[in-house]
């Protein structure tokens, strides 16, 4: 705690920081301090084979929630953020993507590959993490950046069955900063492999999303097969896993593939894709949330399946499984049918015209919002909040704001969000309140 403090201090007396973010820095570095909590865990994504060794895959993660050096790692963030969006093929969301993949046109013979790079976060290397923020950060804040770093790399532990260890020099799951530097680092190795390619060899298109590629293979085989080993050859330190089809892939959270209008128009389909394990296990309706809870879920997953299904045919099949799915987790089918069988699903032109506005001015909206300030309503619960909190529409008093003064926009005055309403527990959801006013009344009496 002293050395954040002092780090801290230093900057603000140089002038490196302002005063709002020096209050931002410290704000955990007071009360009961938390320690930074890591552990081994299993991916739960991944399939468990009992007599492989070791039976599952596993991740290191690491918990540093309100920690004393959360604040830094947050402000690192922040500072590589912006060369962060100047990856070239860089997508951000599953969005981001669709939109870049319908702007081309392939071959028949084309392949379509996806490709996973192993162990992404513990392969790279806090040394190279501090040659990524020289080269990223500001020229003024790069003595505070690193020395920021190095704090938050030498307070961090992982507990093991066997033990407590220190993270050797490497990045885990966890930190705020991790995502930018391991992106920004990879960075110079793609660079790197892919302008010792040939023209030919290139990919016809081809995208990251930090750790995952997708990729499209035109031209001869012995091309595509030197950008695969181009690719798989990248840096020994972090292998690459490889797969290549002729029909279709599944990469972020859809399945793209080679439909019935392939053959005439050369542009790839798509469709929501669900990992094997799983399992359905939506929030049950009889939880004590408010209603906006589940209408926000529904409408997530509507939105969804609107991004992602390329047909109508598509879109209606999965809002029907969807309907199923929760159907079994008791949500009433007046309230499935009001948010997931949308005018979307009445004919094919409302389908893509409701479709090509989430793909484009929804995609503007997603930015600014992504980086607006963030301004919650912390409604505590009384019978009066949880009546406003269901009638209430944050995007109807956004537009108010705004319509009041042109000039209170999400970019700069800030995004309202319902936030903290705290919902009524098994207890006072099950308490009988009739019988209790009555014999309020009988002692009043």
């Amino acid at each position: 705690m002293r050395k954040t403090r002092y780090l801290v201090n230093t900057a603000l007396e140089d002038g490196l920081i302002t005063p709002s973010q020096h209050r931002y820095l410290v704000k955990d570095c007071t009360g009961n301090v938390r320690y930074p909590r890591g552990s081994v865990m299993v991916k739960t994504h991944k399939p468990i084979n009992p007599s492989a060794d070791p039976p599952a895959a596993s991740r290191a993660y690491v918990d540093t929630v309100n920690y004393i050096t959360s604040a830094w790692s947050r402000y690192l963030s922040v500072q590589l953020t912006p060369a962060r969006e100047q990856i070239p093929n860089r997508v951000s969301d599953t969005r981001d993507f669709i939109c870049k993949l319908l702007k081309h046109r392939f071959k028949q013979d084309c392949w379509l590959g996806t490709a996973d790079i192993v162990d992404f976060y513990p392969n790279t290397k806090v040394s190279g993490g501090e040659e990524t923020i020289r080269e990223c950060v500001p020229p003024n804040l790069v003595g505070l950046c690193i020395e920021a770093s190095r704090l938050i790399h030498s307070s961090l532990y992982v507990i093991t069955p066997i033990g407590c260890y220190q993270l050797d020099g490497r990045y885990s799951i966890g930190l705020g900063h991790a995502a930018e530097v391991c992106d920004l680092n990879w960075r110079s190795v793609e660079q790197r492999v892919f302008q010792n390619l040939t023209e030919a060899q290139q990919a016809k298109f081809w995208c990251r999303e930090i750790d995952d590629y997708f990729f499209v293979l035109e031209g001869l085989i012995a091309d595509r097969e030197a950008f695969i080993s181009a690719l798989k050859s990248a840096d020994p330190d972090r292998p690459i896993k490889v797969s290549i089809s002729t029909d279709s892939v599944d990469y972020l959270d859809v399945t793209i593939y080679k439909g019935h209008g392939f053959k005439t128009s050369g542009v790839l389909d798509t469709q929501p894709y669900t990992k094997p394990s799983y399992t359905g296990m939506h929030l049950p309706y009889k939880s004590h949330h408010p209603q906006s809870t589940f209408n926000s879920i529904l409408s997530g997953y509507h939105n969804r399946s609107l991004i992602t299904s390329s047909s109508l045919r598509v879109h209606i099949k999965q809002m029907n499984s969807t309907i199923k799915s929760f159907r079994m987790r008791g949500y009433p089918m007046k309230l499935l049918v009001r948010w997931l069988l949308q005018d979307t699903v009445k004919g094919e032109r409302r389908f893509e015209e409701e479709r090509k506005r989430q793909l484009t001015k929804r995609l503007e909206e997603h930015r600014q919002y992504k980086t607006a300030r963030i301004i919650p309503l912390r409604l505590p619960y009384t019978p009066r909040t949880a009546a406003l909190s269901s009638k209430l529409r944050v995007s109807t008093l956004q537009k108010a704001i705004e319509k009041s003064h042109h000039k209170l926009t999400p970019t700069n005055f800030g995004r309202v969000t319902l936030c903290n309403l705290k919902t009524a527990n098994v207890k006072e959801a099950t308490r009988p309140r009739g019988l209790l006013h009555a014999g309020m009344d009988e002692r009043r009496s």
